[in-house]
């Protein structure tokens, strides 16, 4: 796999995420990418501060759900996932501008 490639980027961040069951992976990433959702950790701890947000708002409103609501916190996330991507992209061409 290569690890500029999309597909390496994308097992990152699912290693990041916990998306991916660890054993399952074949390669070192496994054991040096961290858990960022690791219980007790900065990302577990604002999102669950988001999901008691969440839950505020639609009690307000008198709803199990709201779609806006929904849709904001979906395009946060995908914003987040988009960021993430690009800095890994930046992060892989100024080391190598920093080994020239």
């Amino acid at each position: 796999m290569e690890r500029n490639g999309q597909e390496f980027k994308q097992m990152v961040y699912d290693l990041m995420n916990d998306f991916l069951v660890r054993e399952e992976c074949n390669g070192p990433e496994k054991d040096i990418v961290t858990n960022e959702y690791a219980k007790g950790s900065k990302c577990t701890l604002l999102y669950e501060e988001a999901a008691k947000a969440r839950e505020r708002i639609c009690q307000r409103l008198g709803r199990e759900e709201d779609a806006d609501v929904e849709l904001i916190i979906s395009n946060l996330l995908k914003i987040g996932e988009y960021m993430s991507m690009k800095m890994y992209d930046y992060g892989a061409y100024f080391s190598k501008e920093a080994d020239k």
